[in-house]
């Protein structure tokens, strides 16, 4: 009985958690989103420099700083993903397991962006020296390190999930 009740409670919280993240992911978006919307306004309509060329790479700016974070926030599709079956009890499904991979994937293209691409993205715009932007901390060296293991850890439980699926077929 006891056994019974604690399970319910696990999936109670389990269902609970994945609705708090369904309901953040839209916040999230949003908060990303609409002060991009706001800066890409006032560079365009409300320039401090009304030179075309400032007016038009001031907005690609700030899109591309906004690229690292929107494809992070994407990534929580796939945590919702990871918790729903979670929340189910299949901690070995190959969806948790592929979904878990992605968001490691896509947290390490996200971080990957933020580190390189988007500095030197932005220098090249602004005609500011390259190399000078490359300036990686080691807080986001350790995010890439950590955003790598979430992959690693994802494809061993792909690969677990893929032998205990064929050693059920072969059962079956």
């Amino acid at each position: 009985m006891e056994t019974v009740v604690t399970e319910q409670k696990v999936a109670n919280s389990g269902a609970m958690i994945v609705g708090l993240v369904a309901f953040a992911i839209p916040l999230l978006l949003a908060a990303i989103v609409l002060p991009l919307i706001g800066r890409v306004y006032l560079a365009i309509f409300e320039p401090a420099v009304p030179d075309p060329h400032a007016i038009w790479t001031n907005a690609t700016v700030h899109i591309v700083e906004a690229l690292p974070a929107l494809i992070l926030s994407w990534t929580m599709f796939g945590v919702s993903r990871v918790l729903v079956e979670y929340a189910h009890g299949r901690h070995l499904s190959l969806r948790a397991s592929r979904s878990l991979m992605w968001v490691g994937l896509g947290a390490l293209v996200a971080l990957l962006l933020n580190v390189a691409v988007v500095p030197v993205t932005v220098a090249a715009l602004r005609g500011s020296s390259l190399w000078t932007a490359l300036d990686a901390d080691v807080f986001d060296i350790g995010l890439l390190m950590f955003a790598a293991s979430i992959v690693t850890i994802g494809g061993a439980l792909e690969a677990a999930a893929r032998d205990l699926q064929n050693e059920h077929d072969q059962i079956v």
